[in-house]
């Protein structure tokens, strides 16, 4: 990894050196990967355009996915998971998919030679029963696959229950996510993704096969959405909820269509990082036999710098308290949760490339590149609740033009009553409100 220069921490030194950590620029701080994963994610960004924070952001979130219920970082009286939403943000057709597409790649891969087995095995079984039919040979079991694209609530707490280490829900497009909401129970979707996040435990009814209890979701989700889109995610109270805050977003500056590339990129390095993370065995209970995660610690040096930080965002938190229209608050609430949860994905991520050669404890090295990642994601929220308050504020406005003009208002009048410009009105009274 990158060295920052003068970073070298001491107890007496650490407010210092946290300054410079956080006075970080508006770029994904993609320097907090090791070298091997800078260099994949940078000849991919070289080689097709897309934004570098799309495959830093993706990596982040699959790197978790990987690692599962396997361990959690424990301080105090809490443990963090490696759980991550996350959303990319770019126009139609400037290719938000493809470097989605090439992080996913290990895990697919992993899905993929899984599913393929148990087809063949599905198939000789079919077989003995044809030849034997006697044959007490069990059905295979479904394998333990990580991604889905599109399922019920209730295919969702199903393949979890099949796969209890991790899931990916992957979507193209977010809002088709949030659009399927309540479409099967009134009023529980968005809730039921907050405890998700959460981690607390789920319970649901089946007909015909009583309840199931997922104890420790571990589920990720990851798709991005169109900018004009965004107030999609932000309805039905998803703002005020805590919905829309405990998702990080990946929004560039520049995301425009690229010309083709014939370059092949390498993404072994990325592909070994992840198979060694999903290989990290969780503990076994001696006299039991109950499975159950690895506790991660936090090195004294680690603690003192997530804890400073914590202090950074529990201030921003009470500096707004009083002010209903600020998102900062929000935004920094979740962020204190996503500092530890970053921690051990970097820990892991660092482990996964042999950079670092142990994975009890998360060092003074991933706690810091944990304050670059919550630096950068604290301002790109910030970008978001920007835009959706912009776009709100012009649908209320059109839709009021539209309701003056049914009362027989004449555009004047508007101008007087609303203070916008009569070209403004005229624009509005032609769009749908």
């Amino acid at each position: 990894m990158n060295k920052h220069p003068n970073t070298k921490i001491t107890q007496a030194g650490i407010s210092d050196d946290l300054h410079k950590l956080t006075s970080v620029d508006d770029e994904f701080p993609v320097h907090i990967f090791p070298d091997l994963l800078q260099r994949v994610a940078r000849d991919y960004a070289r080689a097709t355009g897309a934004p570098l924070c799309f495959l830093g952001g993706a990596m982040l979130t699959i790197a978790g996915v990987a690692l599962g219920n396997t361990a959690k970082l424990t301080f105090g009286n809490y443990a963090a998971s490696g759980v991550i939403f996350l959303c990319v943000i770019g126009r139609r057709g400037t290719g938000k998919t493809h470097p989605i597409d090439f992080i996913l790649k290990p895990i697919k891969e992993m899905d993929r030679i899984k599913w393929r087995a148990y087809k063949q095995e599905l198939i000789d079984w079919k077989k003995e029963l044809i030849h034997n039919p006697k044959s007490k040979q069990p059905e295979p079991i479904q394998p333990k696959l990580s991604i889905t694209t599109d399922c019920t609530p209730e295919a969702l707490i199903s393949l979890h229950e099949n796969n209890p280490k991790s899931l990916l829900i992957h979507r193209d497009e977010l809002s088709g996510l949030v659009a399927s909401f309540d479409q099967y129970s009134k009023g529980g979707e968005s809730q039921k993704y907050l405890q998700i996040w959460n981690g607390s435990a789920i319970s649901v009814a089946r007909k015909g096969s009583g309840m199931t209890r997922i104890d420790s979701p571990h589920i990720s989700i990851l798709g991005g959405i169109q900018p004009e889109i965004l107030p999609k995610l932000a309805e039905k109270s998803r703002i005020s909820d805590g919905f829309l805050d405990r998702f990080l977003f990946c929004y560039p500056e520049s995301c425009i269509a690229q010309p083709d590339s014939m370059e092949v990129v390498n993404c072994t390095a990325w592909s070994d990082c992840i198979s060694k993370i999903y290989e990290i065995t969780p503990v076994q209970d001696e006299v039991t036999g109950e499975i159950t995660h690895i506790p991660i610690r936090l090195s004294a040096e680690a603690q003192v710098i997530l804890s400073e930080y914590n202090e950074v965002l529990r201030g921003m938190i009470n500096n707004t308290i009083s002010d209903l229209e600020n998102p900062t608050g929000g935004i920094c609430a979740k962020l204190r949760i996503y500092l530890y949860r970053f921690a051990l994905i970097l820990q892991a991520i660092r482990y996964g490339c042999g950079e670092s050669h142990q994975f009890l404890e998360v060092d003074a090295e991933s706690a810091k590149a944990a304050v670059h990642l919550a630096e950068y994601f604290l301002n790109t929220a910030l970008k978001v609740h920007s835009n959706l308050s912009a776009k709100m504020k012009k649908s209320f406005d059109i839709s009021k033009v539209h309701r003056l003009i049914s009362n027989g208002k004449t555009y004047r009048e508007i101008v007087g009553m609303t203070g916008l410009s009569i070209g403004t009105i005229t624009n509005y009274s032609k769009q749908k409100p």
